[in-house]
């Protein structure tokens, strides 16, 4: 009974993510816990949740982590990925010491020497793309060698980045980026891959024909929303998932960090919710004087041009008159 109140959504907060369904999609709210209703499944963008759940130690986790690299990285793969095993932590040459319940990642590299990085960051960080960027650059320098015998022969090295926020202002949900020629978008480099997903564009509702890609990207936005899996996640590979990425799961000490990390989280949504509710007057009194302020502006703007422009045609008529236009 340990585990009561962990991952109960208010139904309200689902259905406001629920819009009017395509018909390509299938409405799966059924499936979604109801007000009141505990979901049996783990936040998988919480520290001790994510580590159980692809953890290159265990032998179903590996295999978590084998087909999500895989689904993921594809494209950027010269050859799948058949093993992994972990790498010992990136030396952190900043100082940063950023809490896990805002940031955390996972080392690794395959059976080829490929180093790779899951980096998943649940708020927003103005150089989140820049610090990607810099641990994909450590992961190649670390590789260098001493002695005038290398050749600077690196493996390339693969960032999968999940974001818990909008980065960039459109509607694409899944980027990949490379070393390529900007005039003939060909690749010329395998050394930098970036994968970098942002999470909050992720829909409410499967697509029927929904490719293993957009299924993990559901996942990863809404398993510890549901009280069922819906039918598009009832394969082999998501139902290996879930097997240990259940709230029962977790034991001692991991099941003790994910409620407490779990809890900081509500708390950390109660308190927006409070402070939103508190100023929401102030909030909208506030943006309707500075919609009011730019519509002045833009009057005036308006005002000053109709005033050019009458000018303007008082010394053409002028001009005309006197036979110069």
């Amino acid at each position: 009974m340990e585990n009561n109140n962990l991952n109960t959504i208010r139904s309200k907060n689902v259905s406001a993510n629920i819009d009017s369904i395509p018909d390509e999609y299938d409405d799966i709210s059924e499936y979604f816990v109801k007000d009141g209703e505990q979901s049996p499944f783990t936040d998988l963008l919480l520290d001790p949740a994510f580590k159980k759940a692809f953890s290159p130690d265990e032998p179903d986790s590996k295999k978590n982590l084998l087909n999500l690299l895989n689904d993921f990285l594809a494209p950027q793969l010269a050859c799948p990925i058949v093993d992994v095993v972990r790498r010992e932590s990136e030396r952190n040459h900043t100082g940063s010491d950023e809490s896990k319940t805002i940031f955390f990642d996972l080392h690794c590299k395959d059976r080829a020497g490929r180093p790779i990085d899951i980096e998943v960051q649940r708020y927003k960080h103005k150089n989140f793309l820049k610090r990607v960027a810099f641990y994909s650059a450590e992961m190649v320098v670390d590789q260098g060698q001493i002695g005038k015998d290398w050749e600077y022969d690196v493996k390339p090295a693969f960032v999968l980045a999940l974001a818990n926020y909008r980065i960039f202002d459109d509607a694409r949900i899944l980027r990949r980026a490379c070393v390529m020629d900007l005039e003939t978008h060909v690749q010329i480099l395998d050394t930098f891959n970036y994968t970098i997903v942002e999470l909050p564009k992720v829909a409410s509702a499967l697509r029927r024909d929904a490719s293993a890609v957009e299924k993990w990207m559901f996942a990863f936005r809404y398993l510890s929303r549901l009280r069922e899996l819906p039918p598009a996640l009832r394969d082999e590979t998501f139902g290996l998932l879930t097997s240990v990425a259940k709230i029962s799961s977790l034991k001692g000490k991991q099941l003790e960090e994910y409620k407490n990390m779990y809890h900081k989280e509500w708390d950390r949504a109660m308190t927006r919710t409070i402070l939103f509710d508190e100023f929401a007057e102030d909030i909208k009194k506030e943006r309707e004087a500075a919609a009011a302020e730019a519509n002045a502006r833009a009057d005036e703007a308006n005002a000053r041009a109709d005033e050019e422009k009458s000018r303007a045609d008082k010394y053409a008529a002028i001009l005309k008159e006197h036979g110069l236009l």
